[in-house]
């Protein structure tokens, strides 16, 4: 059984040294990392997408009982450590003493930022792009709106809160790319995306994207 939905989680995410034990439910699961609205589980048996249950853990002294729900699942391409398969789960959680209790973990460095998150974002982005080469995820039809894919919209959006935040680096892509054919007349945010994601989504995807509120 594979059930497979696009993990749209957006919040910077938190990562613990090892897997955390914890329950959602009756069930026995882990935590892989963790964000200010939900977490992301291991476990071993399928749970059904849209499920709401009883989130609990406890890391160091600060113990976390809510509710949460199940929004995304599927089973993982490469085997555990114990060398069984396991289920991936995105649970998210609307409780603002949740919240609360992640940030506490944060300032207290009990939780550690997973700044490869957008690094491996764009590298399955990249070999999607190349392998589906012809059949890219943006299609335009003549007369119709152009529609981007969400995994497309976010990814971006990463990129682009990145490049504001390293102006140096913004400008050194830019200049890489500035002598491209196609880079004639695009605006300098946009084709340091372009890019930095390798100049495997379109300029007129990224531009789209950038000019949106």
């Amino acid at each position: 059984m594979t059930i497979e939905v696009k993990e749209m989680r957006s919040g910077q995410r938190y990562v613990l040294d090892t897997p955390l034990s914890a329950s959602f439910g009756s069930t026995e699961v882990h935590i892989v990392n963790i964000s200010t609205g939900g977490v992301q589980l291991i476990h071993p048996l399928p749970q059904r997408i849209g499920s709401t249950s009883r989130l609990w853990f406890r890391i160091s002294d600060v113990t976390v009982s809510t509710t949460g729900r199940m929004v995304w699942s599927h089973l993982a391409k490469t085997p555990s450590a114990n060398g069984k398969l396991m289920y991936s789960s995105g649970i998210k959680v609307e409780d603002p003493e949740f919240a609360a209790s992640v940030q506490a973990l944060i300032t207290r460095g009990l939780v550690k930022s997973d700044n490869d998150s957008l690094e491996r974002k764009k590298k399955r982005l990249i070999e999607k792009e190349r392998e589906r080469s012809d059949k890219h995820l943006l299609r335009t039809l003549p007369g119709t709106e152009q529609v981007i894919a969400p995994e497309q919209v976010l990814l971006i959006k990463q990129v682009r809160e990145r490049l504001r935040a390293n102006p140096l680096e913004a400008s050194r892509l830019y200049h890489q790319a500035k002598t491209a054919d196609a880079a004639k007349d695009v605006r300098e945010d946009v084709l340091a995306a372009w890019e930095y994601l390798e100049r495997s989504i379109a300029l007129s995807v990224i531009l789209k994207v950038y000019e949106q509120k």
